[in-house]
């Protein structure tokens, strides 16, 4: 959007010149005593003409600056708009990392309470260590689990923010050939101007120039694309490096739960051993 009002604007600007209409010349067929007959309305016509190609060197070398100031000015913005944008990203990426660890600490404060509830009930030093395993081995599997999370959205902040390098690398590079390639328009204009090339033809080639100039502009747009392209193969990564990492977790976790389940059922077991062997001895 950036790019088009820049250069809708700078061809507005140029073409402002539109008014002017082509130098006056005579017409084929006219004979030699009408000439004679009109030469004050020559005279006058070669100077109304010669009147409007300096009105247009003069306009032009305004209009020139103009458009510089114009460039400058839709620079600055576009700058600023980058840089407002890497701000507003620092902070979301900031506060996604906090927001997952907060979640982090909010789990483990919870599991504290269910640990702590566990320990209570344990009796022997056997249920004592099995249920300090079992906590360990939950705590691994979380901080395990947290820090693959991270890394999986690290991995993909860094990804985009060097799509986006290089998206504003190009883009600078596109805008600075833009400019030259206005200016060069410009400053050939003015040599034409000095050198007297009728202002239609002038007009003709600084339009082109400038149309050319706008071509190579749009390659910027046409490249979001492939943008979009690069930045859905990141997210994809990062959607799977989390269901990796909660696969994992989740056969940790299995895997704790039955070392612990099993150690309990141990101990009923020889509980109700020893209450047989109690009571047949009653």
């Amino acid at each position: 959007m950036i790019f088009k009002k820049l250069v809708g604007g700078i061809v507005a600007g140029l073409m402002a010149f539109s008014f002017l209409s082509p130098m006056f010349v005579l017409a084929e067929g006219e004979t030699p005593q009408k000439i004679r007959g009109e030469e004050s309305s020559e005279v006058k016509t070669t100077s109304i003409t010669e009147q409007r190609k300096v009105d247009f060197c003069e306009n032009f070398s305004a209009t020139r600056e103009k458009i510089n100031n114009r460039i400058s000015s839709r620079d600055s913005e576009f700058k600023e708009k980058k840089d407002e944008r890497k701000s507003e990203r620092d902070q979301k990426w900031g506060e996604r990392r906090n927001k997952l660890d907060e979640k982090r600490d909010e789990i483990n404060s919870r599991l504290e309470d269910y640990f702590s509830a566990l320990e209570k009930k344990a009796k022997t030093g056997e249920e004592k260590e099995s249920v300090n395993n079992f906590k360990t081995a939950v705590k691994e599997a979380i901080t395990v689990r947290h820090e693959a999370i991270k890394t999986a959205i690290e991995e993909y902040r860094i990804g985009v923010e060097e799509i986006i390098i290089n998206r504003k690398t190009s883009n600078e590079e596109m805008i600075s050939s833009f400019k030259s390639a206005v200016e060069k328009a410009n400053a050939q204009a003015k040599i034409d101007c000095d050198n007297g090339i009728a202002p239609s033809e002038i007009k003709a080639d600084l339009k082109e120039a400038l149309e050319n100039a706008k071509e190579q502009l749009h390659q910027v747009k046409d490249s979001s694309d492939d943008i979009k392209e690069a930045i859905h193969v990141l997210i994809e990564a990062k959607k799977l490096s989390i269901e990796k990492a909660q696969e994992i977790f989740e056969e940790a976790m299995k895997i704790a739960k039955e070392k612990f389940k099993a150690t309990l059922l141990k101990n009923d077991k020889e509980d109700d051993d020893s209450n047989e062997t109690t009571n047949e001895e009653n």
